[in-house]
């Protein structure tokens, strides 16, 4: 690894530690997609004008996701001639969800041709929601798409630590 993205990810790392507390033992790059109020119930929203939100899943004692703030420079252009502010970073504890836990879908069957093959899904209760929220939504279980650059079946092997 060059010394300089050596260095980048020891401060990211340091950084991390200062500011959640956690100490980051590895970190994946992925993907989020599925329902955006499911998204927002984690705290977590997409971009202006996506159905989708890169960010890493950082793996130390307990499980984060976290996504730095970032747009492209047409993005950028877009929001400042609009008057919209810069975004900012994200983060959630996933590992604090309740009843969590992560699956590999199935895709067998007609359906698997339509379905993305490096495909996580990430699944809680919805815990988080206001007591008070009689929509049917606010009783079904919540689900939310990774998109991961290891096997599926390898990454629900390393958060499996996490479920409780």
């Amino acid at each position: 690894m060059n010394d300089n993205i050596k260095q980048q990810q020891d401060e990211f790392f340091a950084d991390f530690k200062a500011q959640y507390g956690d100490e980051v033992k590895e970190v994946l790059m992925v993907k989020i997609f599925g329902s955006s109020a499911v998204l927002e119930s984690i705290g977590l929203h997409f971009p202006p004008a996506s159905g989708e939100l890169w960010g890493l899943l950082v793996l130390g004692d307990k499980l984060h996701f976290y996504a730095p703030a970032w747009e492209s420079a047409m993005t950028s252009l877009f929001r400042i001639r609009a008057g919209g502010k810069a975004p900012g970073e994200q983060y959630a504890c996933l590992s604090s969800l309740p009843a969590f836990c992560a699956f590999v879908p199935v895709t067998k069957g007609f359906i698997g041709l339509f379905m993305p093959k490096n495909d996580v899904c990430l699944s809680f209760e919805p815990g988080l929601k206001d007591k008070d929220d009689k929509s049917a939504a606010a009783d079904k279980e919540q689900v939310l798409y990774f998109t991961v650059n290891e096997k599926p079946a390898k990454v629900v092997e390393k958060l499996e630590k996490y479920f409780k």
